[in-house]
């Protein structure tokens, strides 16, 4: 007989109760699972699209070089290199990430970049560029149980990159931007132009001056680390950042001492030890040395200015007298006087005394004609006609051979500190104290030309030690004369002519093959 359970006998029975417990807590339990599903498949669904973007952004930023074509091999780049893909989009479309190619946005500061101000559509200015990922979506799994909304909405992603580049190889030097007034972005044409420039350490730097880069170099003094950086063919310290620099008080003028070694010229020091300072293949100058002399330095019977100089006459703008030897000269309104008279100050107009320079070291050679044959023009730069002597260097035209060894009668000095003891003194095309120099048509380095940083000096109010200075171009400059003091110039001086502007370390343009140039694109948001 089967046992009877009293009513009060079941109401007081606690078996099973965990079950109806569980039961009415599956729901809840569902919920939290769902949602923890769900929110995990949108959180890896936006990381997906946001790798996406980080990849696509910093590819475009390997191509921001500065050239003309920058932004169109960006937007290749940042479409084609990179191959994203999405396990978690499941919208109906295919698993691809792909770019917003409408929405490409690209910047010249990181400063705008930033903000999204101001977009530039110049390859030449774009130095950052933005990013668009095609809005995805991913349609819940499990929270639908509860809610009726059953998609996450679009989900959006971008990114910004830049290219931080730096330059290695290089002299640390900059000139603070004679037209910062005028052209503060330094985009007017200077190629061929004189720039006359003044050398200077200390704290003080004003639109015109020639100054120096940190390095953090560590060869010994301040004055022996600089000398070490300009003259030697692997300078020591970083490489420069390519977009800002850091300047070097402290120095004074006998470092361009360093710069008179590409020209075969050896004073105090100039070359100190531990590295080598060949000079040019090319060292046409100005000054003469007399053929007995071993003395390769500016004193005694070393180099010494010959009698007349060349020195144009302010107003006819004609040599006051022919003078017994001449280098590759200033522009003629730089070589009137110390101070000259260019209406550029600083920045010369390019008219250089290219007929009395080829009567004076190839007298009755026809050089019009030659130049036209080479370069189109007779209008030719000082840089056109340095290479153009190495090029042609030992042909001979009429009277003389190129690139020989020229006699100079008498041996006073337009300085007063000439040798006077009868010897005959010479004037050189090619190295005697370091033979055989630097050939830059067979070699990768050339020591007349060497980038320079361009500066604003007086916006980034430099003053001493000064760090962060945006550096507005990078210009190769060839090194027309050695820094001596003339009638016309001064010790300070560093005259340069411009060869190219702004793609130092890229493309094929003179220097550029001298230079190493590191690129690293990096994320700015």
């Amino acid at each position: 007989m089967r046992d009877r359970i009293s009513p009060r006998r079941f109401i007081a029975d606690e078996r099973g109760a965990v079950a109806s417990t569980y039961a009415l807590a599956l729901v809840g339990l569902v919920v939290a699972a769902g949602v923890g599903y769900d929110y995990a498949q949108v959180a890896t669904l936006d990381s997906e699209l946001q790798n996406a973007a980080d990849q696509a952004a910093l590819a475009g930023a390997t191509q921001l070089d500065g050239k003309s074509d920058a932004i169109t091999r960006a937007q290749t780049a940042a479409q084609t290199w990179v191959a994203n893909s999405s396990i978690m989009a499941n919208d109906g479309g295919t698993s691809a990430v792909a770019i917003d190619s409408a929405s490409y946005a690209f910047y010249a500061t990181k400063s705008d970049a930033e903000a999204d101000t101001n977009p530039v559509t110049t390859g030449a200015s774009a130095k950052y560029v933005k990013v668009n990922i095609v809005s995805r979506k991913a349609h819940y799994t499990l929270t639908p149980i509860i809610s009726r909304v059953v998609q996450s909405g679009s989900i959006n992603a971008s990114a910004t990159a830049g290219l931080g580049s730096s330059i290695c190889k290089v002299p640390p030097v900059m000139m603070c931007n004679p037209a910062e007034t005028t052209d503060p972005n330094f985009t007017i044409n200077y190629v061929g132009r004189g720039f006359r420039l003044v050398s200077v350490g200390g704290n003080s730097f004003t639109p015109g001056n020639f100054g120096y880069i940190d390095t953090n170099a560590s060869s010994g003094s301040p004055i022996t680390e600089l000398k070490s950086a300009l003259g030697w063919t692997s300078p020591p310290g970083d490489c420069l950042n390519a977009d800002t620099l850091t300047t070097k008080p402290g120095a004074n003028t006998p470092v361009t001492d360093a710069l008179n070694t590409r020209f075969d010229i050896y004073d105090n020091n100039a070359c100190p030890t531990g590295g080598n300072c060949p000079p040019s293949v090319n060292v046409t100058k100005d000054v003469i040395k007399a053929s007995n002399s071993s003395s390769c330095g500016t004193t005694g019977q070393g180099w010494s200015l010959p009698n007349p100089q060349y020195l144009p006459d302010p107003t006819t703008r004609l040599p006051v007298s022919t003078p017994q030897n001449m280098g590759l000269p200033r522009d003629i309104c730089h070589a009137v006087s110390s101070t000259g008279d260019c209406s550029g100050g600083a920045i010369g107009d390019g008219n250089w005394d290219r007929a009395t320079y080829f009567s004076v070291n190839y007298p009755g050679f026809n050089w019009q004609s030659a130049m036209t044959a080479a370069y189109s023009t007779t209008a030719v730069t000082r840089y056109q006609v340095y290479r153009w002597e190495i090029a042609h260097a030992s042909d001979s035209y009429g009277s003389g051979t190129i690139g020989s060894a020229r006699a100079i009668s008498g041996n006073g000095n337009g300085n007063g500190n000439g040798n006077g003891n009868g010897n005959t003194s010479f004037a050189y095309h090619g190295p005697i104290c370091q033979p055989p120099g630097v050939n830059p048509i067979s070699a990768t380095t050339d020591r007349r030309t060497f980038p320079v940083a361009v500066v604003n000096c007086t916006a980034a109010g430099i003053n001493g030690r000064t760090t962060g200075v945006p550096i507005k171009k990078w210009v190769n400059a060839f090194l027309v004369e050695p820094s001596l003091q003339r009638t016309r110039t001064q010790q300070t001086d560093v005259y340069v002519e411009i060869v190219s502007v702004n793609t130092v370390g890229a493309g094929t343009e003179a220097g550029a093959e001298q230079v190493v140039r590191r690129d690293k694109p990096y994320l700015v948001k």
